[in-house]
C-alpha cells in the first residue's frame, strides 16, 4: 500500500489454498466389563482334604502298636500335603490370573485413550493452525503490509472467508464430534476429562463474517476502541484488495489525529491513490451522508454488490451522530453494505 500516492498494481499471484479440516468424529469406546473373579469354593479344597486326612489318621492310630503300620501310613501323610499344596497353588494361580486380566483389560483400554486422545491433539493443533494461517496477527498482518509480501490483499470475493474480521483471540470451538459411551457403562478408574479439554480452543483466532453482519460496535474506553479499531482495519486492509473494499470514515475533527493514518490507505480512495483519501470526512457530515446514501442507493438500482462499503463512524465529539449512524445501519442493511 504505497505511501507516496503513486498507483497500486492490483495483480496478485494465484492464492495458494489452506487446508481446511476434515469431518472429524471420534469414536470414544466403552470401558471393558469387569473380569469376573475366580470361583472361591472351599468345599473343592475341603472334601478330599477331609477325607484324605481322616484315611490318614485311621491309619497312623493304627500303627501305633507296630513300626510296619507307621511306614504304611507315610504316603497317606504325603498324599495329604501334596493335595492340600496343590490345592492351595490352584488357589493362587487363579487369583494371579485374575489380576493379570484385570491388568491386561486396564491397560488395553488406556492405549485405546491415549490413541483417541492423540486424534483430537492432532485435530486441534491443525485447527489452530489453520485459523492462525488464514487469520494472523495483527503484527503479522503488518508486516506483510510492509514486505508487500504474497499474502497481500489475497482473499477475493469468491473466497469463503473473504470480509472474515478477526475480532480477536478466545475460546473457538473445535469442529470435532466427539461421541461418548452411556454414562452407566462408566467406571470410576477410567477418567475421560480430558476429553472436555478438546471441545474447544483456548486463545485461537475469534472470526466474524462482515458478510452476515451487517453492523459491528466496540465498547470500552477510547484507547481500547481506537486500539482494536486499528487493528481490526489493518486485518481487512492488509488482506482484501482496495478494488473490493472502500473504507468510509466520519468523525469529529478533534479525533483527526486519531484517525489521520487512514490517509495513506488506497482502500479510503475512490482513485486507489495512498494519500488522497476522499472517503474520510471530520465534521462534515451533511456532505459526507449525502453522498454514502446517493452511492448506496445507485448501488441498490444497479444491484452492485463490489466494492464493499466499510464504514467507520467515530461517535465521539459527533455532532448528529446520534441521527447519523442509524441512518447509515438502515441502508447499510437494504444495499448489503
Amino acid at each position: 500500500m504505497p505511501a507516496d500516492g503513486s498507483s497500486v498494481n492490483f495483480n496478485r499471484p494465484p492464492r495458494t489454498p489452506t487446508p481446511t479440516l476434515p469431518d472429524i468424529q471420534v469414536d470414544i469406546p466403552t470401558p471393558p466389563g469387569a473380569v469376573p473373579p475366580p470361583e472361591q469354593n472351599l468345599l473343592i479344597i475341603l472334601l478330599p482334604t477331609i477325607g484324605i486326612g481322616l484315611i490318614t489318621a485311621f491309619y497312623f492310630l493304627r500303627s501305633l502298636d507296630s513300626a510296619a503300620g507307621m511306614v504304611s501310613a507315610l504316603p497317606l501323610l504325603a498324599l495329604l500335603l501334596f493335595t492340600v499344596g496343590s490345592s492351595l497353588w490352584a488357589q493362587n494361580r487363579r487369583r494371579r490370573d485374575y489380576h493379570v486380566r484385570r491388568e491386561e483389560a486396564r491397560i488395553g483400554y488406556v492405549r485405546v485413550l491415549a490413541r483417541k486422545q492423540a486424534r483430537l491433539q492432532a485435530a486441534q493443533d491443525a485447527y489452530r493452525a489453520i485459523l492462525e494461517t488464514n487469520y494472523p496477527a495483527p503484527l503479522e498482518v503488518a508486516n506483510v503490509v510492509m514486505t508487500r509480501a504474497q499474502a497481500l490483499w489475497q482473499r477475493r470475493p469468491g473466497d469463503p472467508d473473504f470480509l472474515d474480521l478477526r475480532m480477536g483471540t478466545g475460546r473457538v470451538p473445535l469442529p470435532v464430534t466427539i461421541n461418548l459411551p452411556d454414562p452407566d457403562t462408566l467406571q470410576a478408574e477410567y477418567d475421560l476429562s480430558f476429553v472436555h479439554a478438546y471441545r474447544s480452543l483456548e486463545g485461537a483466532p475469534a472470526v466474524t463474517s462482515l458478510k452476515t453482519r451487517s453492523t459491528l460496535g466496540v465498547c470500552g474506553t477510547r484507547s481500547a476502541r481506537l486500539s482494536w479499531s486499528r487493528a481490526a482495519l489493518l486485518h481487512l486492509a492488509g488482506l482484501h484488495a482496495p478494488q473490493e473494499l472502500h473504507i468510509y470514515l466520519l468523525a469529529g475533527q478533534g479525533a483527526h489525529d486519531d484517525w489521520r493514518w487512514l490517509e495513506w490507505l488506497p482502500h479510503t480512495s475512490q482513485t486507489h491513490r495512498g494519500g488522497s483519501a476522499d472517503l474520510l470526512a471530520f465534521d462534515d457530515t451533511r456532505t459526507w451522508t449525502a453522498n454514502l446514501s446517493q452511492l448506496i442507493e445507485e448501488r441498490r438500482d444497479r444491484n452492485v454488490q463490489l466494492p464493499h462499503l466499510l464504514i467507520v463512524v467515530d461517535a465521539d465529539q459527533l455532532d448528529g451522530a446520534d441521527t447519523i449512524t442509524p441512518l447509515i445501519v438502515r441502508e447499510g442493511a437494504r444495499a448489503g453494505v
